[in-house]
């Protein structure tokens, strides 16, 4: 019932038979590098080449771009967790001849990417019964299509562990599909059939995992990497072929993982400081403060205050911000109505991402606080 997911598959399927280049585009959170993961391990193990680019935070930006795609030889793009919003790029494939399939879950903009097809639960003539679901999931069911056009006997069964992380990590509501998901992926993940499992197991000691452990150990962990150096060593890591391999990429992630915590406290206790408690949002900046855990700190901070939270990074006159919500409140629609402030936003109900000039700060607090 996904829009466009047969359309989608049938176009995977003629690539494969004419060996076309196909390239997935990933992203540098815990969603989209599991999204990454999901896609890749499905394509290596049916035998097909697949070229993969996680974007770098800093130097490639959010999602897809004209500049990724000037460096992807490639006549098949999917995207994975991101591109609903990529119009410019959409365009830049259209001209040179690529097919672009756009895979996401973020809620949908105004004007839609002329892609050759979309697969997204939030557009608003798909009959998907849930539109709460995370980017690996639709990658996910984006598989199981194509399994179906390739006729071929496949066990989706093996993504629910790593399906458990990204939902969690993304900040899913627990009901429904994402709950069932994500319970029978814990009984997964202790099963330790990836070699990553066994050495966080055996690197934090643990001797089993529950779901506390996904939300403050093991997305954490997957998260780091992006948020300090490269998404791509995460990747890595989910993907390590033996248990050596996995240690030797945890002891390195972990070690960022403690420089990410480091930074968190100090931007904590700092966005702290201007926490109006009589308000019911909170809405705290910083100049230089570090873009890649801006999003943990308004997590913090809206944990802590049980209400939303919006942390901003200044550089160069930019402030790039970061939500999360509490509840039912859905904080990407609050700041939806804001347009007229922003260069920039997506996300969904719980999470999202947002820049603006530094000069719409205060009154963008403002609107937000009366609201």
């Amino acid at each position: 019932e996904l829009k466009d997911v047969e359309k989608a598959a049938k176009r995977v399927k003629i690539a494969i038979e004419n060996n076309e280049k196909i390239a997935v585009v990933g992203d540098y959170d815990a969603d989209g590098v599991v999204s990454s993961v999901i896609m890749m391990e499905f394509f290596d193990d049916i035998g097909v080449d697949v070229k993969l680019k996680i974007p770098n935070r800093f130097e490639d930006g959010y999602g897809i771009s004209p500049k990724i795609i000037e460096n992807l030889d490639a006549d098949l793009i999917i995207t994975v967790d991101n591109g609903i919003s990529a119009v410019e790029a959409a365009n830049v494939c259209r001209e040179k001849g690529i097919d672009l399939i756009i895979t996401d879950h973020h809620t949908v903009p105004d004007t839609l990417p002329d892609a050759y097809a979309i697969v997204n639960p939030k557009q608003s003539d798909c009959t998907f019964p849930t539109s709460e679901i995370c980017g690996a999931q639709v990658a996910w069911y984006f598989i199981a299509a194509i399994k179906e056009k390739l006729g071929i006997e496949y066990n989706l069964s093996k993504f629910l562990d790593i399906l458990a992380i990204a939902i969690v990590a993304d900040m899913m509501e627990l009901k429904g599909i994402n709950r069932t998901m994500v319970k029978n992926g814990l009984k997964k993940i202790n099963k330790m059939q990836r070699p990553f499992f066994k050495a966080v197991q055996n690197f934090y000691k643990k001797s089993s995992f529950t779901s506390d452990d996904v939300s403050f150990l093991l997305a954490p962990v997957i998260n780091s990497s992006g948020r300090l150096e490269d998404a791509t060593l995460s990747y890595e890591l989910i993907r390590s072929k033996t248990e050596v391999e996995a240690m030797q990429n945890l002891e390195y992630i972990s070690g960022l993982n403690n420089q990410r915590k480091e930074i968190e406290h100090e931007l904590f206790e700092q966005a702290v400081l201007s926490v109006d408690e009589s308000q019911n949002i909170i809405v705290s900046w910083g100049e230089g403060w570090h873009e890649g855990v801006i999003g943990i700190v308004a997590s913090r901070l809206s944990r802590r205050y049980k209400k939303p939270a919006i942390v901003f990074s200044i550089t160069d006159g930019k402030a790039k911000g970061s939500a999360r919500s509490v509840g039912t409140i859905n904080i990407l629609e609050h700041i939806s109505n804001q347009k007229e402030y922003l260069l920039g936003y997506g996300g969904h109900k719980g999470a999202a991402g947002m820049a603006l000039k530094v000069s719409f700060l205060d009154v963008f607090k403002k609107v937000l606080k009366k609201i």
